[in-house]
């Protein structure tokens, strides 16, 4: 029985140990299934991955084919326009719509059309040249005249758009612009060209000179070709007298200069020449054209009645308009001519006469070193005349309407040159003027002053009332001796700190803080700071040679530097003083300025032994009397202050003057 028990256990297990075995082989067999799977997953996936990136490469690479076919082709294109912006047709499209407009008469659309044009090939001159025509039939001419400008820009050697520039601007009376724009075109081929369709420049018969009895003079040009000219010395334009071969220009005295050109039926002018006539005997009388200047002449040569002799003329050298004394002048001056009969002038004031209109006469003043034409009402057309004068070296020419000094480039020996208060914004004409001394361009609207830095002979030098910001260029000018540069935009000193002639510096109305810059001013004689954010003086203390000292209208608190220096002149107007003790050590002082403050003691002054003339308007004091001790004091300014009589009655006693 055991046994089968046995027998059977045994079987039981042995069934167990297949059942595990073959439950063993048959997961083994899932798992290799699985196994085979995922691979065959994964072979898809890399193949799906290689495929997209395929297709990626192939987008990427068609788009950049055809991206760089497509900018290859408008690379052409671009080419093809800039070689020939018409290479399309669509400029030619809208001349040709410009001229079947241009027929019909329809004169707005004629425009559009030639601009779009032009807008499609600038370099289009037949459109170019008719649009200028068109504006000229529409008496556009401005803008006509801008169109062959900027046709000339474009094609410089095409001589219509010159040639129809001077008919324009001759048709429209404007021969100076002409001849000015004639001079200036510096192609030879252009001026070969020009010269075949201008008339020949005018000869004078009989030769310009000084004779002694009357002359015909007879004016010769190209047959055909009309001539205008004057007689007074003025510029002649088409509105000028015209020349009649049958009746030659008498000349019967005193001097005559004759301007002409000519202008053949196409527009073209010749040059302008000038030629001066005289007839001169000494001992024939002078009439004179101009009233004011007869009167000028006679106070000149001291001769206020009778006869002037044209050798009374050659003594004139100075001749002024200024009234002094008993020096008085009616009436304005209308017209230089006379001058032209004073050969040996040396110097001309005529400041503010505002009735001359041509400035051409001094041109002939070939003596004339000094000329003064401040506030003439002068613009830029007559400021060209003055510039002409190359050989004068002194000029001003304040409180005029200047804003273009271009041309004084050409003044080579000029050595002092004022333009003050006038709207001059460029100064760089100036670039090359070395000789210049003396510089005023006080007033304007300067903001630039780089061109500054070459003028190195520079002594004196006017730049207040500007824009400008940055003075660095003036640490090239170490001639200085006097310095304005008052109210611009300046925050500091830094950069004129090496400038060791300077003898009078104002630097008002600056948003200045510090003096530091000028420490070393050992030259220093005069100084404004008056209007800055100036706190103290410390840096002067070393500057023994001021005499002059304006601190009006700052915050100054302490003035101990002022017992350093050997001051005459002290202006403290409006500079918030209260306490005079502050000032009491600068016993030199001779003029003292403290109008505008509210001192009520007066006292101090006591200390200032030599104070002869001082100011104390409008300051709340009320007590004088100690003033009767300053034995010095000689004038006394107190408008606004409450004198009793017995005060005045004191000051009187004195020989104090009191001005009120």
């Amino acid at each position: 029985m055991r046994d089968v028990k046995n027998a059977k256990t045994d079987k039981r297990l042995s069934e167990k140990k297949l059942a595990s075995v073959s439950a063993v082989s048959t997961d083994s067999d899932s798992n290799d299934r699985i196994s085979l799977k995922t691979q065959k997953d994964l072979k898809n996936q890399y193949k799906k991955a290689e495929k997209i990136k395929h297709h990626y490469f192939r987008t990427f690479y068609y788009s950049f084919a055809i991206t760089f076919i497509i900018l290859g082709a408008a690379a052409i294109f671009y080419f093809m326009y800039q070689q020939d912006k018409n290479v399309f047709g669509f400029a030619d499209k809208y001349y040709d719509e410009a001229v079947i407009s241009l027929e019909e008469k329809e004169y707005s659309k004629t425009v559009q059309s030639l601009t779009e044009c032009l807008e499609f090939d600038p370099d289009h001159d037949d459109a170019r040249l008719l649009l200028a025509e068109v504006y000229e039939e529409l008496a556009r001419y401005d803008e006509a005249v801008t169109v062959l400008s900027e046709g000339i820009e474009l094609s410089p050697r095409n001589e219509a758009f010159y040639s129809k520039k001077i008919q324009l601007l001759t048709q429209t009376n404007k021969i100076s612009d002409a001849m000015e724009f004639i001079n200036s075109i510096s192609s030879s081929y252009i001026i070969v060209k020009l010269s075949e369709l201008r008339p020949s420049t005018v000869v004078m018969t009989p030769d310009p000179g000084t004779y002694d009895s009357a002359v015909n003079v007879e004016l010769i040009s190209s047959n055909g070709a009309t001539v205008y000219y004057t007689v007074d010395g003025s510029a002649p334009t088409t509105q000028s007298l015209v020349y009649n071969p049958e009746n030659p220009i008498r000349i019967e005295k005193g001097t005559v200069t004759i301007r002409s050109f000519a202008m053949n039926d196409n527009g073209m002018i010749s040059d302008e020449y000038s030629a001066t006539f005289r007839i001169y005997s000494e001992n024939s009388a002078y009439i004179f054209l101009d009233d004011k200047v007869e009167q000028m002449v006679r106070t000149s040569i001291n001769k206020p009645t009778g006869a002037i002799y044209y050798r009374d003329l050659q003594s004139v050298k100075r001749l002024s308009n200024e009234e002094k004394g008993d020096v008085k002048y009616t009436g304005d001056i209308s017209t230089l001519a006379d001058l032209v009969e004073m050969v040996n002038l040396n110097e001309v004031v005529i400041a503010n006469e505002p009735n001359i209109q041509d400035f051409s006469y001094l041109q002939q003043l070939k003596s004339m070193t000094s000329l003064n034409v401040s506030g003439c009402l002068i613009d830029d057309v007559k400021a060209k005349q003055i510039f002409s004068i190359l050989w004068i070296n002194n000029l001003k020419m304040d409180d005029n309407m200047i804003s273009d000094i271009e041309n004084v480039k050409n003044m080579s020996v000029l050595k002092e040159f004022s333009v003050a208060n006038n709207t001059v914004k460029d100064i760089s004409a100036l670039g090359n003027m070395t000789v210049l001394r003396s510089l005023n361009v006080s007033n304007n609207l300067i903001s630039d002053i780089s061109v500054l830095s070459g003028l190195t002979s520079l002594k004196s030098l006017n730049l207040s009332n500007n824009l400008i910001n940055d003075i660095s260029p003036l640490s090239y000018l170490t001639m200085l001796t006097e310095l304005d540069i008052g109210t611009n935009d300046i925050k500091q000193l830094n950069a004129i700190s090496r400038l060791p002639n300077v003898e009078l510096l104002t630097v008002s109305n600056n948003p200045i803080q510090y003096l530091s810059p000028i420490s070393d001013y050992t030259a220093l004689k005069s100084l404004k700071v008056d209007g800055t954010a100036v706190t103290t003086l410390d840096a002067l203390s070393s500057l023994s040679n001021i005499e002059t000292l304006d601190c009006s209208r700052t915050l100054i608190t302490d003035f101990s530097a002022l017992s350093q220096m050997n001051l005459k002149n002290l202006i403290l107007s409006q500079a918030g003083l209260t306490d005079l003790s502050i000032i009491a050590t600068a016993n030199s002082v001779q003029v003292l300025d403290l109008s505008l403050n509210t001192v009520t003691d007066i006292t101090p002054l006591a200390n200032m032994t030599n104070v002869k003339i001082l100011n104390v308007s409008n300051n709340p004091i009320t007590n004088f009397s100690m003033l009767q001790l300053c034995s010095t004091l000689e004038s006394i300014t107190c408008a606004g202050v409450p004198l009793t009589l017995s005060d005045e009655t004191a000051f009187a006693s004195l020989g104090i003057s009191l001005i009120k």
